[in-house]
């Protein structure tokens, strides 16, 4: 049996898959949604297989539109790297990047970083997701990314990693505090006298720190849930109750004299913000030119590079 299907095939499917919209997946490849539909369609027929489910929010891939999309990743892939291979041969070779990331590391280094390297390489396109580090080390280890930067790492040989930088967390008190009460602050003991300020279970700080919490037996009680970095601030400030944020973003905290910071003692507290790819694939040269304007770039916000 002959089987029709082409490049823009397998990069819809894989659009489909990120944004789980036939609608989304049109506009990224420049169709119309009837075409979408009507290319989804034929490659069902063709291949004789459903490939897309709907669901309330959305289209998810069936376990046979996850099998093709992954093959799907690995032929953009390798073709990604053919027109790298080529581009001293050629002018005007064009590339994708699918990159993820944290909210931390989204609200701190990264923009420079594809700034700078988006001016560098002006045909290369960088599609970004801000998720947490367990999601984006499914999609590593899943071949649906090219590179993420994640607070933690697995043990998946699947995933390959490079040391960023440091960046330890830190608890937030009101500048009036009894200090001393506070030169060893465990998260157990703030569980047991503290309540807390945070960024809401859509931040993946905030989701980690209530499962640590869950695995003690114990529930964090949060008082209040903002948006933005200065009302965290004024929430701290005015007793509501202690945050626990990053030292990357600890910098923009310093100046208030309303709060002060003193360093979380958990070992888990103390972490490395590592870089990561799919160990089985060949990536692209401009993959490794993300990487260093990454690195680049959180070298320049004066955090420890490793």
């Amino acid at each position: 049996m002959l089987v029709r299907y082409d490049l823009i095939d397998f990069r819809l499917l894989v659009h489909i898959a990120e944004a789980k919209s036939l609608t989304r997946a049109a506009e990224r490849c420049h169709l119309s949604v009837p075409s979408v539909s009507l290319r989804i369609r034929q490659l069902e027929e063709n291949l004789g297989v459903r490939l897309l489910q709907r669901q309330a929010r959305g289209v998810e891939l069936t376990q046979a539109g996850r099998i093709i999309e992954r093959r799907a990743l690995r032929i953009l892939r390798e073709l990604a790297c053919m027109h790298d291979e080529l581009a001293p041969f050629a002018d005007g070779l064009y590339g994708e990047i699918r990159f993820m990331a944290t909210t931390v590391a989204m609200a701190t280094f990264v923009p420079e970083a594809l700034a700078l390297f988006l001016r560098q390489h002006p045909k290369v396109t960088v599609h970004m997701e801000e998720m947490n580090s367990v999601e984006i080390l499914s999609a590593t280890a899943g071949n649906r990314i090219d590179l993420g930067i994640v607070a933690h790492r697995s043990d998946d040989p699947a995933i390959a990693y490079a040391s960023l930088c440091k960046d330890d967390l830190l608890v937030m008190l009101p500048a009036h505090a009894d200090l001393d009460a506070h030169e060893n602050l465990a998260f157990e003991a703030l569980l047991k006298s503290q309540e807390f300020v945070g960024f809401g279970r859509l931040s993946a700080l905030d989701g980690f720190l209530d499962d640590v919490a869950t695995r003690l037996g114990k529930r964090r009680i949060v008082r209040a849930q903002v948006h933005e970095l200065e009302a965290l601030i004024g929430m701290v400030a005015l007793d509501v109750g202690v945050a626990i944020i990053p030292r990357s973003l600890a910098y923009r905290v310093t100046h208030d004299r309303r709060v002060c910071m003193r360093p979380l003692s958990n070992d888990w507290a103390s972490r490395e913000i590592s870089l990561c790819w799919p160990s089985t694939e060949e990536l692209p040269g401009y993959v490794a030119a993300l990487r260093g304007a990454l690195t680049q770039a959180a070298t320049a916000t004066h955090l420890p590079v490793m």
